[in-house]
């Protein structure tokens, strides 16, 4: 199969799991509960939660119980065509979510979760964006002071930026993703590596830089319950 009608099918792939789900969207002026979730979804699923939908409610409903649990989403164009300036945009709106989120809602332990498209925006905005071949002009990361004074966790799934060395890397992927950082971003994420969790699998095409769409879209359901005990620690 050509690369052409491999990124078409992987299209098709995303579009038609996003649509069958249902994607309610969240108002960032809504009130914050003593934890709050930052959702950020994959390419080429309509606005909403799209496919982390299961996660989040796992999540909440874990948490719940002690607390007040609410959630809203990254609004973003999410495209796979063109990828650049979709993540691009994704990162300056995580930056502006969060930075939002930590102002309207000083007191709440802010959790983010992001899949496919939405970890890499994720790990851009805390480590820096773009660079490479291909990702266009570097992008600074975000105020340090506003990941540390309110975020309480990171759930990244299938980041296209996933890379192995780091020390939150999980699952059985043995090589990185499609669009490496670089060792200033690398080193910038470090910086908040006791507040996340990455996951990738052998063979991801987009994480691991493999072969198998399928991989890919199994992340989120094989990862579920590690990433909830994760962030249920956490906060």
């Amino acid at each position: 199969m050509s690369k052409l009608a491999t990124l078409s099918t992987i299209i098709f792939l995303g579009s038609s799991l996003g649509l069958s789900l249902p994607t309610p969207l969240r108002n960032s002026q809504s009130p914050c509960g003593a934890i709050h979730i930052l959702v950020a979804r994959g390419a080429n699923t309509p606005q909403g939660e799209g496919v982390l939908i299961p996660l989040v409610t796992r999540i909440k409903s874990r948490l719940a119980a002690n607390t007040t649990v609410t959630d809203e989403v990254i609004r973003y164009s999410a495209t796979m065509l063109p990828y650049p300036s979709s993540s691009t945009e994704g990162t300056e709106a995580v930056k502006s979510q969060l930075t939002d989120a930590a102002s309207r809602c000083p007191t709440s332990k802010i959790v983010l979760i992001g899949y496919s498209q939405g970890a890499h925006i994720i790990g851009d905005a805390f480590g820096g964006g773009g660079g490479g071949r291909f990702l266009g002009l570097k992008t600074s990361a975000m105020n340090a002071s506003i990941i540390r004074g309110h975020v309480k966790a990171v759930v990244l799934l299938g980041d296209p930026r996933h890379n192995l060395a780091d020390s939150f890397s999980r699952g059985t992927a043995t090589t990185g993703g499609r669009f490496p950082r670089d060792a200033e971003q690398v080193a910038a994420l470090s910086k908040f590596q006791d507040l996340m969790v990455g996951y990738c699998d052998r063979e991801d095409y987009f994480c691991a830089s493999g072969d198998n769409m399928m991989v890919h879209l199994g992340c989120i359901d094989k990862h579920r319950d590690d990433a909830t005990d994760f962030v249920a620690g956490k906060v």
